[in-house]
């Protein structure tokens, strides 16, 4: 019994470290390129890991809702999980309550603050 108390403590706590976030949620998050010509979604927090949870395109600009998690071994996202699928239609990204500009440039794609 006391075992099963755990493990539900343990799940309930690892719940409470995790947050989804929203393209209107105001949030402290910055984009990197990466050496592929592709784009990395990023927290300020180096202890946060993110996972892109949604990307929808409506028009021409790309929302994107992700869920970040504190770090441990079971929590650690996959590789590319935090890597936005930009198609040559899209020219603005919304993301974390703040719009930015996609910069292209030959293969390599920036992302700029409006």
């Amino acid at each position: 019994m006391k075992n099963y108390l755990l493990c539900l403590a343990a799940g309930l706590l690892t719940g409470c470290l995790a947050t989804k976030v929203s393209p209107d949620t105001p949030d402290s998050v910055f984009f990197l390129p990466d050496a592929a010509g592709q784009v990395q979604l990023s927290s300020l927090n180096s202890a946060q890991h993110l996972k892109i949870t949604e990307q929808r395109q409506v028009a021409d600009t790309l929302l994107l809702s992700y869920e970040k998690r504190f770090v441990s071994k079971r929590s650690e996202p996959a590789p590319g999980a935090n890597t936005v699928r930009l198609t040559p239609s899209v020219r603005l990204v919304k993301c974390a309550d703040q719009v930015f500009r996609v910069v292209r440039q030959g293969t390599a794609v920036t992302l700029e603050r409006q």
